[in-house]
């Protein structure tokens, strides 16, 4: 590891040769890496900036009808306990479309 700020480390390989030992400098401006990093101590939660922090992320899911079947009765309840009950409604009608 470089004896400098963590942000600046060093990976060496067994023989304790640097093998991305990029100059910094390389690494700031033209070799990919990106040494932006937060501010305000963030570093310890957050990465630094890169191309995926403009990346827009979307999750999805899959829910098989035998999951729907185990899960539905728990989504009816937290849905209205919520005050959603249109949300309860739809995973009624869903169930209901099961049988």
């Amino acid at each position: 590891m470089s004896a400098r700020s963590p942000q600046s480390r060093e990976l060496n390989d067994e023989k304790g040769q640097g093998r991305c030992s990029a100059n910094d400098r390389c690494g700031d401006y033209a070799s990919g890496t990106n040494h932006t990093l937060p501010t305000n101590g963030y570093a310890r939660q957050f990465s630094g900036v890169n191309t995926l922090s403009f990346q827009k992320h979307i999750t999805s899911q899959e829910l098989t009808k035998d999951g729907l079947r185990l899960l539905g009765p728990t989504v009816i309840e937290l849905a209205e306990r919520e005050g959603l009950e249109a949300h309860a409604n739809a995973v009624r009608v869903r169930l209901a479309e099961l049988n």
